[in-house]
């Protein structure tokens, strides 16, 4: 994921995509684990795989479709095992597995990712955001 950008930006040239063509769905720590949110543009908020994205797409095309998916902070310990000895990194963090709990309710979760995809690749990005960047998800 960290160096996305370095097979999406060749793709979206030999196929003449516009960004808006184009939907990331990625991890997001700054989100509690499996909300998600949608977004059109903005910056990578540090995201590894978002930054190369844009570096290799450029400035001037990163107006592009992003499915946010939670999976909490170490440090705001929001995650079960973010109290863990083993879980510490963000890295390792990042590369746990999911909890039981969690992995209960990712299908629901899931749903939701294709749902609001399908939305976004028919060009409703509106009724995406609208239907699933509720606060209580």
């Amino acid at each position: 994921m960290n160096d996305s950008g370095e097979c999406v930006a060749p793709l979206m040239k030999f196929h003449k995509s516009e960004p808006g063509d184009l939907v990331v769905i990625y991890d997001e720590l700054d989100l509690k684990p499996l909300q998600m949110r949608i977004k059109t543009g903005g910056g990578s908020g540090g995201h590894n795989g978002i930054k190369s994205i844009d570096q290799c797409l450029g400035s001037e095309l990163t107006d592009y479709h992003r499915v946010r998916i939670g999976i909490g902070h170490p440090a705001r310990g929001v995650h079960p095992s973010a109290q863990n000895t083993h879980a510490r990194s963000v890295v390792d963090y990042v590369l746990q597995n999911f909890t039981d709990d969690e992995l209960a309710e990712l299908d629901k979760v899931l749903d939701d990712v294709t749902a609001a995809t399908e939305l976004l690749i028919r060009g409703d990005a509106t009724r995406a955001m609208t239907a699933y960047n509720k606060r209580d998800n």
